[in-house]
């Protein structure tokens, strides 16, 4: 089968990722199912009340008009009480599949942080996760139905008329179905779906980069390189509508012939009395319940199709295994060293055998021209990086442990380029699951020399926008130093964090770091000469 193909590798992940979900999608079926049923009952009650009436028995025929309604009543509850469920269980489902995918490109290395576009994240995260849960929590089920409602009206119809029930099987639509068919439309939909996550990956970054853009005058260049993104998705979209309309004409086609067929058929035989009004009313209701599941299983085969693309693009990031982080807070840590340490980008030497250590109460900047490796070495310190030859070793009451991803929760960070995130100052500070108080915030930004928090209109509450919008670069540097200060870890890695400050606040601020962290280990990433020249201990990349 179709659907055993497209599954068989991920079979295991598609039934992991179903299993709490089990229950309500049985339940689900079986409402359906019930509706089903119902909706049969209806004709078959419909023809009788017919027939009873056409020959005068008005008990039979109020009895039969009761179970018609009940029927019709049982089975709208049935099927809206089954959608009202669907779509709770659906919007559960892509909490959890978007969580998927979250959390392994959260939980992992710099070097897969950097593989996946931001904007290409967005489209799988958002688009491609909508498709495989709307497919695995409905469409399938609904196929499922669709194919019992079809064999049950096809069933009801054999009990009243054997050959015209035969006739109509023989033009279902899903006899045009071709293999041909199916390799042509998902070798498009897989095309499509690079196409849309390009195309995403433009529109993020230039709405990401508006400042850039405006500042280099770069509108014509960025708006041509959006306009021919948007024409490729159009063109690939253009020629699945092409490849389709074709093939859905056609089986529309045959199902108008299969309704004039059931309508010429059940007047001829009704003209020579061989079946009754009742039955001919039944004879309409039923082309229409054979031959609406035919074309909605039509149907189903692209959404398959799309889904199987989808479902590709979301296993790449969410279906292999990931390691969520442990925490291992150290009290005290003495030293962090790194032991003939070799590491390289592809073909890029950057470290060859470096030998430094980091002590505490020994402040120590690294200087050096960009490119040596200045970054390469807060990367190793993070653990985001393995060297590829050496060792990376903490030294704790007296003990030397290798460093581990463990150890991160014990290290204040203050990045180079994107710092803080939208919301508020207060939200930006409290990185700690245990809220700040207000005073612990205030001591903080004055230790940074961001004591213009306190003029802003809402103060620690002021919204900032993304990336920090709404601040200066300078304004921005010392919050996020201040986040690192209120982390109270024992190790401050510090990447360029005075070099959007003037001369004076940069002195300021490096002064209180230095005096506030006297037992920590300390490490700033700077070209500033100031910096190099306040601390103890210099070591210059070269």
């Amino acid at each position: 089968m179709f659907l055993q193909r497209v599954l068989s590798n991920e079979k295991k992940w598609v039934l992991a990722f179903l299993r709490p979900y089990a229950a309500k999608l049985t339940l689900y079926f079986f409402l359906e199912t019930f509706s089903i049923i119902m909706g049969l009952t209806f004709i078959w009650c419909s023809k009788r009340a017919i027939d009873f009436a056409v020959f005068g028995e008005i008990l039979s025929m109020k009895r039969s008009l009761l179970g018609l309604g009940l029927a019709a009543g049982a089975g709208l509850f049935a099927s809206q009480y089954a959608k009202w469920l669907n779509e709770r269980t659906l919007a559960l489902m892509l909490i959890d599949i978007q969580g998927r995918i979250f959390a392994p490109n959260i939980y992992t290395n710099w070097a897969s942080l950097t593989s996946s576009h931001t904007g290409d994240l967005m489209h799988r995260t958002n688009v491609d996760a909508q498709e495989v849960v709307q497919v695995l929590g409905q469409s399938i089920i609904s196929a499922i139905v669709m194919g019992l409602r079809l064999l049950g009206a096809t069933a009801l119809l054999w009990s009243m008329d054997p050959a015209l029930a035969i006739i109509l099987l023989a033009i279902c639509p899903l006899l045009l179905i071709s293999k041909v068919y199916f390799r042509r439309l998902r070798h498009l939909h897989g095309r499509l779906k690079t196409a849309e996550g390009q195309l995403g990956n433009t529109f993020e970054e230039n709405f990401r980069f508006r400042t850039l853009i405006a500042s280099f005058n770069m509108y014509g260049s960025r708006i041509d390189k959006l306009r021919k993104g948007q024409k490729h998705v159009y063109d690939l979209k253009a020629a699945i509508i092409n490849f389709s309309t074709f093939s859905r004409g056609t089986i529309n086609i045959i199902a108008s012939v299969g309704f004039f067929v059931t309508f010429y058929w059940g007047v001829g035989k009704l003209s020579v009395g061989e079946i009754s009004f009742g039955t001919l009313s039944a004879f309409l209701q039923l082309v229409v319940r054979i031959q609406g599941p035919a074309l909605s299983l039509m149907g189903f085969i692209p959404t398959l199709v799309k889904f199987n693309a989808a479902k590709d693009r979301v296993l790449e990031i969410a279906g292999g295994p990931y390691t969520e982080p442990k925490e291992e807070k150290l009290k005290v840590i003495e030293e962090i060293s790194l032991s003939d340490v070799y590491f390289q980008y592809e073909d890029k030497q950057v470290l060859n055998g470096l030998n430094v250590s980091f002590a505490r109460g020994v402040p120590t900047a690294v200087l050096g021209p960009s490119g040596k490796g200045k970054t390469t070495l807060l990367r190793l310190l993070l653990k985001l990086l393995e060297p590829q030859r050496g060792k990376i070793s903490i030294r704790t009451n007296g003990q030397c442990i290798d460093l581990e991803e463990s150890h991160r929760v014990n290290i204040g960070y203050v990045p180079q380029g994107d710092k803080l995130f939208s919301g508020t100052i207060r939200e930006n500070l409290n990185v700690e699951t245990a809220s700040l108080c207000d005073e612990q915030i205030r001591q903080a930004l004055v230790i940074c020399c961001a004591e213009f928090v306190f003029d802003l209109p809402q103060g620690i509450d002021t919204q900032i926008g993304e990336s920090g919008y709404g601040l200066s670069e300078g304004q921005m540097q010392r919050i996020a130093v201040a986040r690192a200060v209120l982390g109270d870890y024992p190790i401050w890695l510090f990447d360029e964090v005075t070099s959007a400050l003037d001369a004076d606040t940069a002195s300021k601020l490096v002064k209180n770091l230095i005096s506030l962290g006297e037992d920590k280990i300390m490490v700033f990433i700077t070209h500033d000469v100031y910096v190099a020249h306040s601390v103890p201990k210099t070591i210059l990349f070269s």
